[in-house]
């Protein structure tokens, strides 16, 4: 599994849906063997990448970042 693909698949999937679980669930039906740190991971490096050019994809990101930011990452 690339970074970049996983990361392209947060891009693309972060305007659907509202909830930080929706979107979590949806991206690792796209990637069934990447970790929920994996794809936290990921979303904070698009989230990064975005902020200046997407602003509404970045706080989206950042929500799914900030829900999951307990350092216990399930399936890691």
């Amino acid at each position: 599994m690339s970074k970049t693909t996983l990361e392209s698949t947060i891009l693309k999937l972060a305007h659907r849906y509202a909830e930080p679980a929706d979107l979590l669930k949806a991206v690792r039906k796209e990637h069934p063997v990447a970790t929920k740190k994996d794809i936290i991971h990921a979303a904070l490096r698009t989230m990064i990448e975005a902020a200046e050019s997407e602003g509404g994809v970045a706080r989206h990101l950042h929500r799914l970042v900030m829900d999951n930011r307990s350092g216990e990452f399930e399936g890691a």
